[in-house]
């Protein structure tokens, strides 16, 4: 009887455990998760939990580098391109290969309001990689005039 009974216990834990594991979360609520942090570092009164500050700093990390790369792969696509050769005016770092154009003067603040619409818009995208989600919601937020 005392067998069996600790069986059951042990079985019990064990099931308690397992329910209480975390499922993985998806780019796009890890990305929302980041975007709560930088909101409490920039509320009245500002947040006091250093993590708050760091997943904050993850967070236009995470921008910055999209931005950047895409605006890169912009130049090059805007160099390499013949109406830059004969135009050069209008060979700029705003233009990933005429998807991209963000303006030059955004606010961290606007940026993370930028990701965080598109994200609550588009909850089925989650899964897709964090780059991808961040250089979406700048296509869609700011496209280009053709």
């Amino acid at each position: 009887m005392t067998k069996k009974l600790c069986a059951v216990m042990l079985l019990s834990c064990l099931s308690f455990g397992v329910a209480q594991a975390e499922i993985p979360k998806s780019n796009g609520e890890i990305i929302l998760d980041m975007v709560s942090a930088y909101e409490r570092t920039a509320g009245n009164p500002p947040s006091t939990d250093l993590n708050d500050y760091t997943s904050a700093a993850s967070l236009l990390s995470l921008y910055a580098g999209t931005e950047g790369t895409a605006r890169y792969y912009g130049m090059l696509a805007a160099i390499s391109s013949s109406q830059a050769k004969s135009q050069p005016e209008k060979a700029s770092f705003a233009i990933f290969m005429d998807i991209l154009c963000v303006p030059d003067n955004l606010s961290a603040g606007q940026k993370v309001r930028v990701l965080k619409n598109y994200l609550e818009r588009n909850p089925e995208k989650w899964s897709n990689p964090h780059y991808d989600l961040v250089l979406n919601s700048l296509t869609e937020t700011y496209p280009c005039e053709k």
